[in-house]
């Protein structure tokens, strides 16, 4: 990048570089700032951080990037007028009580809310828990929404699945992840595997298998992309965010819906897994 000062009413920042690629950065002792330069939408083209701004030079627009840094997605438009766009909303929940939910025990089924969430405990062969959140949305997939849920392991001593997502394919004892419209991550409490999965209400897309354990915490990220793919993320244990892994196949169309868990046993044996946060934000 060059400095071009060749009139003393214009100053020129020039760069040799697309428009993938920053023009330049701002930056203090707190954060920093990328600015980039377009001629299109940034969504799904311009990878870069929370906080970074990009001007499309052909539409005039201008934007900034939220959600997850190190991504293409999440790119919001700032010049579109009040009266057309399309406003941002957030549901979460830390599970505080269990007023706000729709509840479902099946035999033996326990959930118990506290101050960090609600555990779920089913202890035998048909048991199962079911927890959903009403999200109140014209259309769940527009505006690029994320879901977030944040997960504990407890003990895992019998065959079983766990689901939490948006759309419930497990609970009630049962589950069925090919007819019922789904994203989210599923848990094989037998082998301990743990899958991205979605479903358009035919068939089943899932993603390559990571291996959980006792007290394993799972952080999740579900970044829906304009209802043509969702991208997944993970943290276990604190640790570095995963690569995004997009899976394009599948993709649901669900317009209203619930977000939540559930949790069924297919054998004899205590299963628990405390369930801290989730949310649907964009």
């Amino acid at each position: 990048m060059s400095y071009n000062d060749n009139t003393s009413s214009e100053h020129k920042f020039v760069s040799e570089s697309g428009n993938t690629i920053p023009v330049f950065s701002i930056e203090n002792t707190v954060g920093y700032s990328k600015f980039y330069i377009t001629t299109a939408t940034p969504e799904s083209s311009i990878n870069t951080d929370i906080g970074g701004l990009a001007i499309d030079s052909v539409n005039g627009n201008f934007y900034i990037k939220k959600g997850i840094s190190g991504t293409n997605t999440e790119w919001f438009n700032m010049s579109s007028s009040s009266s057309s766009s399309t406003p941002l909303s957030v549901t979460n929940t830390i599970f505080e009580n269990n007023n706000r939910f729709i509840e479902q025990l099946i035999g033996a089924g326990i959930t118990t809310f506290g101050t960090t969430g609600v555990e779920a405990n089913t202890l035998l062969n048909g048991d199962g828990v079911d927890i959903t959140l009403p999200l109140i949305s014209q259309n769940l997939l527009n505006g690029n929404p994320t879901f977030y849920a944040s997960i504990r392991i407890g003990n895992l001593n019998a065959a079983g699945q766990f689901f939490i997502g948006i759309g419930i394919p497990v609970g009630g004892g049962s589950f069925n992840y090919s007819t019922i419209e789904h994203i989210g991550l599923k848990i094989d409490l037998d082998t301990v595997e743990a899958k991205y999965t979605q479903s358009d209400g035919s068939s089943e897309s899932e993603g390559i298998g990571f291996t959980v354990g006792t007290n394993t915490l799972i952080e999740l990220f579900c970044v829906i992309s304009s209802a043509t793919s969702i991208t997944y993320y993970r943290r276990l244990n604190g640790g570095t965010l995963s690569s995004g892994y997009t899976i394009s196949t599948n993709v649901p169309t669900f317009s209203t819906g619930n977000m939540g868990f559930g949790m069924a046993n297919t054998a004899n044996g205590s299963n628990t897994i405390h369930v801290r946060s989730m949310s649907h934000s964009r």
